[in-house]
């Protein structure tokens, strides 16, 4: 079948969920089509929560300029969306061959970058995730401060420590723990936080900056969350590892976060913490094909189980988000 596409867009109401696993995902799944046939659109993507993604926050890379029909994102969802793997590196090529980061969005990275060369990022995720039993499982703040300690000690190449996370308490915690020159980014505002005055084109450009930064570190610790998780699209070769479980909770892995390895702290308590967090992993589910994680995507069908509950997200991995 033929397919003529000239711009990808999205409505506003299209895309209400996050950046990372939402937006960016949903981008994501089309671009094996895409790539496949030789398709190079411009891209038009409003969203409920950021704002103007494309062109506030990422630009398309080398769109063809003939003109051909505008055809929404939902749309190309429903002909053929892949299921992205584990090969970040597979995954980051396809990527950076269609989108790059927006001026803006470079200019406040560098503006805030310190020099993260041989810095440890630290993402914490709270608020909603601390309740969010079918997603992972909950990590008190002093135990994943303890982790972050415990993982210095054990590499003395650390000289800073790049902080981002939506949870001013574990901030302030961090920064009293933590023994090292300390970069803080300023506490995010994650799509479910209650309405404020950060536009939503701000809040999209900062989260992105967040991703950039905790890529350019050597090295990444995170709970389980998408942001931090994205920073091995942007830079594959980074150390990101993840002390809480991504479970199984819709059809297919929940990409990003799914393929981050998890963390062993060299303290066998933290570790049994870290252990706790990770029960009910999707990874350790019957039937995973291994071939899953070096593969940069696959059909659905070749990974695709039933949803086994009802919550929230169920109608929306497996219908896809509301048009009206």
């Amino acid at each position: 079948m033929s397919l003529e596409c000239g711009t990808i867009f999205t409505r506003e109401q299209d895309l209400r969920e996050g950046l990372f696993g939402g937006v960016f995902l949903f981008m994501l799944e089309v671009l094996p089509l895409l790539h496949e046939r030789g398709i190079r659109p411009h891209w038009r993507i409003d969203t409920a929560c950021y704002g103007n993604v494309v062109p506030d926050v990422l630009e398309p890379v080398d769109p063809d300029e003939a003109v051909l029909p505008e055809i929404p994102l939902t749309s190309l969802r429903d002909l053929d969306r892949r299921a992205m793997g584990g090969d970040f590196e597979g995954i980051s090529r396809l990527w950076s061959s269609y989108f790059r980061p927006a001026p803006a969005v470079l200019e406040e990275a560098d503006r805030v970058d310190p020099g993260l060369d041989r810095a440890l990022g630290i993402h914490y995720r709270g608020r909603d995730k601390l309740k969010a039993s079918w997603d992972t499982n909950p990590i008190d703040r002093e135990d994943f401060v303890s982790i972050v300690v415990d993982r210095i000690a054990a590499d003395p190449v650390f000289d800073r420590c790049l902080i981002a996370g939506d949870d001013q308490v574990f901030i302030d915690l961090a920064r009293r723990r933590i023994d090292l020159p300390v970069t803080v980014l300023d506490a995010g505002e994650g799509h479910k936080s209650p309405r404020s005055a950060v536009r939503s084109g701000a809040r999209g450009l900062m989260a992105f900056r967040d991703a950039i930064l905790l890529s350019r570190c050597r090295s990444i610790l995170q709970t389980s969350s998408a942001l931090p998780s994205f920073a091995r699209v942007l830079r594959p070769e980074v150390d990101c590892r993840r002390c809480a479980a991504s479970k199984w909770f819709g059809e297919i892995p929940y990409f990003p976060v799914a393929y981050i390895p998890p963390h062993q702290p060299e303290d066998p308590r933290l570790r049994s913490v870290v252990e706790k967090a990770m029960q009910d992993d999707w990874s350790v589910a019957a039937g995973v094909e291994s071939s899953v994680w070096d593969s940069a995507h696959l059909p659905r069908s070749a990974i695709a189980r039933p949803v086994a509950r009802r919550h929230g997200w169920r109608r929306f991995l497996t219908r896809g988000p509301r048009s009206s």
